[in-house]
């Protein structure tokens, strides 16, 4: 199973707290060998759901953050994860990572 590093950085989440909750974000820092390709090639036109734990599943449309924007039906999965992030912001935290 993979591996993924996040983040809320201390940046965004000031952005988040200035009122664009809309535009939340939070940042993919780096991805195990075995995930890292399908990782890299995320776009708007080629999504994943990366599933965390087994139990946390998001919408990934970019190889450098995962937007709130994008997560509309895993917003309060989303919402949750940015939640607990941004307690320590810039401190990065790594998950088990399926990509379903």
């Amino acid at each position: 199973m993979g591996q993924i590093t996040l983040v809320v950085t201390r940046p965004e989440y000031e952005h988040f707290n200035a009122g664009h909750t809309a535009q939340a974000q939070i940042a993919l820092r780096s991805a195990s060998s075995d995930i890292a390709p399908v990782i890299a090639a995320l776009s708007s036109k080629n999504r994943v759901t990366p599933i965390l734990g087994g139990c946390v599943s998001l919408v990934a449309g970019d190889p450098g953050a995962i937007w709130r924007a994008h997560n509309e039906q895993h917003a309060q999965d989303f919402d949750s994860l940015f939640d607990l992030l941004a307690r320590r912001p810039d401190d990065e935290m790594r998950f088990l990572c399926e990509l379903g």
